[in-house]
């Protein structure tokens, strides 16, 4: 037996949508916080497909909880865990949501008690791995929105990239970086991927996206790092220290780096 979206007409359609209905309401009170009771519909709606297959399963009367009719029960309930988890619910409220949602369920239909055990256990996995998806997704997130943009001179900006972070984390950057260059029509940019480990590939390859970027601009586009991919590009213009790379972008622009020392032999002494 699998588990499927019950027509209006099968007999425990109506049972389902009470079951969601309540268990949309029970959320609400278990929810210790204003925001996470504002999840109540959406985490109502990710639990259908669970509620359906334990309703399923119950009208199916096997009372063995290895029969084939509880497998898409264990399946989406494993799947509940985890978008509850990516939804933003707490683990206080999450540990909760089983025990709940078994209790409405048996209210219309019979469920094996020894089945508990491995709901409870399977959603704690769904929820453990969703969590942990949403704290990589906010750490990179967080990255990407601290990887400094830097004024270095007139039209001239800088960019540091930092891992480990995935290619399309590197492209948002690279995409946001972009408008700034149009916004400012720049002249010339550079872009500092150095500390990439030379295995990781993709996130370097979206980094040389602004060279595209910079060409359309007529700006000079220089990129600081000693990563293979880097160096495989013939036509992209690398240094290994930034500084080179500033020196670069400066010569473009018709400007140069001078010392204190440079001014003041030519500045006359007020002494005199």
């Amino acid at each position: 037996m699998v588990a499927r979206e019950p027509e209006e007409d099968e007999p425990y359609a109506a049972q389902a949508a009470r079951i969601r209905e309540a268990f949309e309401e029970r959320y609400r009170t278990l929810a210790p916080f204003a925001e996470e009771r504002a999840l109540a519909s959406e985490v109502a709606t990710e639990a259908g497909p669970a509620i359906h297959a334990l309703v399923f399963a119950g009208e199916s009367r096997e009372a063995d909880e290895l029969a084939l009719s509880h497998h898409e029960s264990l399946a989406m309930t494993q799947l509940l865990g985890r978008r509850v988890a990516e939804l933003g619910a707490t683990p206080t409220t999450a540990t909760a949501l089983v025990p709940e949602l078994l209790r409405l369920v048996r209210a219309e239909v019979p469920v094996p008690e020894r089945l508990d055990r491995q709901l409870v256990s399977v959603f704690a996995e769904g929820y453990a791995r969703g969590r942990e998806d949403r704290l990589t997704t906010e750490a990179t997130q967080a990255r990407v929105e601290a990887a400094p943009i830097v004024l270095v001179a007139e039209r001239c900006y800088a960019l540091f990239i930092r891992g480990p972070l995935e290619a399309d984390a590197v492209t948002e950057l690279t995409e946001r970086f972009g408008r700034v260059l149009f916004k400012a029509d720049a002249r010339a940019a550079i872009v500092d991927v150095a500390g990439f480990p030379d295995d990781d590939e993709r996130p370097v390859f979206a980094a040389l996206t602004v060279d595209e970027t910079a060409k359309m601009l007529g700006a000079r586009c220089v990129f600081v790092g000693d990563h293979p991919v880097l160096r495989s590009q013939e036509h992209a213009d690398r240094v290994d220290r930034f500084s080179d790379a500033l020196d670069l972008a400066l010569h473009h622009l018709g400007l140069a780096i001078k010392s204190m020392s440079w001014f003041r032999r030519r500045t006359p002494s007020t002494t005199e």
